[in-house]
């Protein structure tokens, strides 16, 4: 076949009939500066790909799949493979796919897998190096459209945006970059992007007391003493503008605002100094701001802000068992300051 012009395995590089001998790596400060990108890539790159492959042969076969528990094997693995001069390594489309398709169930196929790559060096190195790149490029398209799931396609592009832009943008690059890689950046670093856009947001809804102090879901622009606020989504500093200049609003029209904050998560300084802020408004205009549905860490966050003085004591009502408790508490106090004032 050689001479024929077909590349062989040989060709990327010779296997020979022997294995890796045992050898403690050694550290040099001058070669781990160089080293640390590229490690932290490949690091990256194996990871992204084992939790790729793993989650959906687990969907599959109907299995829990536990990302934490791959990657740590996946690294005691690399710290056993520097111990014999071996290349990093990860789980792998290729492989993992094909081990699934043989039929494999449980973890003691990936031993047998070993052992037989290692009786194939030892003893087949020879005829091993023969096998043409043609034959393997072969195996890993028909493995490739196996993993193709024409339902989940479909059902991402049908669904939302981001979704949609996620699955064409990295199929592109796909498709038209040299490396496998560069698509697999991309594709990563869209999602990232879409899950921090959507983390970004927050929900502000207004609750209106009905007849018998029943809270009911809905809107209203007249001018009212008290407005009941529930507010659901993450706190952290990228919606802290957002959330004072909404509440400064509701302010506006209204004397008291009962804020359930049960749903609300992640509150960070900057959130906690905002919502301080308004609290201290809320005062000087005669009004006040009330903290309803509140859980022991956000609790926490104001207490380690010191701005429990600012809020004040008597304005947090912590969350209670008995849903919306704490809500008609807070609504009940309210009432009361509005009557005496």
């Amino acid at each position: 076949l050689a001479p024929a012009g077909v590349r062989l395995v040989r060709d990327i590089a010779p296997l020979a009939r022997h294995l890796p001998s045992f050898q403690v790596p050694t550290f040099e400060l001058a070669v781990a500066r160089t080293l640390i990108g590229p490690a932290v890539a490949i690091a990256f790159m194996g990871s992204v790909e084992a939790i790729a492959i793993g989650k959906l042969l687990a969907s599959r076969a109907g299995h829990r799949f536990d990302p934490s528990r791959q990657l740590m094997g996946e690294a005691l693995c690399n710290l056993g493979a520097a111990l014999v001069g071996g290349f990093a390594s990860s789980g792998s489309f290729s492989r993992t796919a094909v081990n699934f398709e043989s039929g494999a169930v449980t973890r003691m196929s990936c031993i047998f897998s070993g052992a037989l790559v290692m009786a194939l060096v030892l003893v087949f190195a020879p005829q091993a190096n023969m096998i043409p790149i043609a034959a393997l490029a072969g195996t890993l398209v028909h493995i490739g459209v196996k993993l193709v799931d024409v339902a989940r396609l479909r059902a991402m592009v049908a669904t939302t945006p981001g979704d949609r832009a996620v699955l064409i943008a990295t199929l592109a690059t796909v498709l038209l970059a040299e490396h496998l890689e560069s698509a697999l950046l991309l594709g990563v670093g869209l999602s990232m992007y879409s899950a921090m856009r959507r983390a970004e947001g927050f929900k502000l809804r207004e609750l209106v007391e009905g007849p018998g102090g029943v809270l009911i879901e809905g809107t209203t622009s007249d001018a009212r003493e008290i407005a009941v606020l529930n507010l659901q989504g993450e706190l952290f500093f990228a919606a802290a503008d957002e959330l004072g200049a909404e509440l400064r609003r509701v302010l506006g029209r209204a004397r008291v605002i009962v804020l359930r904050v049960q749903e609300a998560y992640n509150l960070d300084a900057t959130t906690a100094h905002v919502i301080a802020s308004v609290a201290e408004e809320a005062r000087r205009r005669g009004g006040r701001l009330l903290l309803c549905g509140l859980r022991p860490g956000m609790q926490g966050t104001l207490e380690r802000g010191g701005l429990i003085a600012r809020i004040g004591s008597d304005a947090l009502f912590p969350a209670e068992p008995e849903l919306l408790g704490s809500t008609h508490r807070a609504l009940a106090y309210a009432h009361t300051l509005v009557a005496t004032r």
